[in-house]
């Protein structure tokens, strides 16, 4: 080693540009440059909705749907025994949340349906409940889950009456 040559502490890590963000938007350098129409990594605006679904790009980012393409959408299904739930999609949130609004057969009688939705890596999906609407949504969820990937099922607890239910995607800390 060179006289007066010291080590730092400093630890280089290449994460292949998978956090850049030239532009400073949110949205990484390698989500632009792969759905911008002319491939570089700052023409997506984050506020835009290239694809005119109602979902800013941003969104598109968080909720990992396409922004190009009207049809790919963060949605959220009821699966169920017939005639158990009926679906209500406020269009201003269907991207960044989904409520849901199932009938219950009869209090106590068990759980009639799971919510499912495709999830992502890197994203955390927050469950919500409430049994009156004109209430404010409560600030502590009911399920925190990890996405992964791959589809989520999740089995509300029912406690009688009338419930709805919303689904919000965020990233993850670490992504």
């Amino acid at each position: 080693m060179p006289s007066g040559f010291e080590l730092s502490g400093l630890l280089l890590c290449d994460t292949g540009g998978l956090y850049y963000d030239w532009d400073g938007d949110g949205i990484p350098n390698w989500w632009e440059a792969r759905y911008s129409p002319v491939g570089d990594k700052m023409s997506m605006l984050a506020n835009d909705d290239s694809d005119g679904d109602g979902a800013s790009n941003f969104a598109e980012f968080v909720a990992y749907t396409d922004p190009t393409n009207v049809l790919s959408r963060f949605v959220v299904e009821i699966a169920h025994s017939a005639d158990v739930c009926d679906g209500g999609f406020p269009s201003s949130q269907r991207n960044a949340t989904m409520m849901l609004r199932p009938r219950l057969l009869s209090e106590g009688s068990g759980p009639h349906f799971v919510l499912r939705w495709q999830s992502a890596k890197g994203r955390i999906y927050s469950v919500y409940s409430k049994h009156d609407l004109s209430m404010p949504w409560s600030t502590t969820s009911d399920a925190e889950i990890e996405g992964s990937g791959v589809e989520v099922e999740w089995v509300p607890q029912l406690s009688g009456g009338e419930m709805f239910f919303k689904v919000m995607v965020r990233l993850a800390d670490d992504y």
